[in-house]
């Protein structure tokens, strides 16, 4: 919770997902700038967005790389909304190259671990 002067902000994380809100005190005036894909409900007393956050657990695209992932790669070329298949698989064939390591080479390490698999489909 952060309070200055006649705005008190608020969070709250639960089950529906994330709440941010804030109480006023006294008249004020709060401008806020929003990116990405938040559908807004505007009120006299309260405005409400909704969407749908990224996560490293979805694959919104399909393309084999997760939501959270893509977003923060953005700079590169990656959008987490549209399947880039191809760029996906350029990626992954020259991390090797980059120092990273081949399923092959981890399994090799740790010989019958199972490895989690980066898309079971592809």
């Amino acid at each position: 919770m952060t309070t200055l002067s006649a705005i008190t902000e608020w969070f709250v994380n639960d089950s529906r997902g994330l709440e941010q809100g804030w109480t006023l005190t006294a008249p004020a005036e709060i401008r806020l700038r929003v990116r990405g894909n938040l559908k807004s409900t505007i009120s006299p007393q309260s405005i409400t967005f909704g969407g749908q956050a990224l996560s490293s657990l979805d694959d919104t695209d399909g393309d084999g790389l997760n939501d959270a992932s893509e977003f923060q790669m953005a700079a590169l070329g990656f959008d987490w909304q549209v399947n880039q298949r191809a760029l996906v698989n350029t990626l992954t064939s020259n991390l090797n190259g980059a120092g990273y390591f081949t399923p092959a080479q981890v399994q090799a390490l740790h010989i019958g671990t199972p490895l989690l698999q980066r898309d079971a489909l592809g």
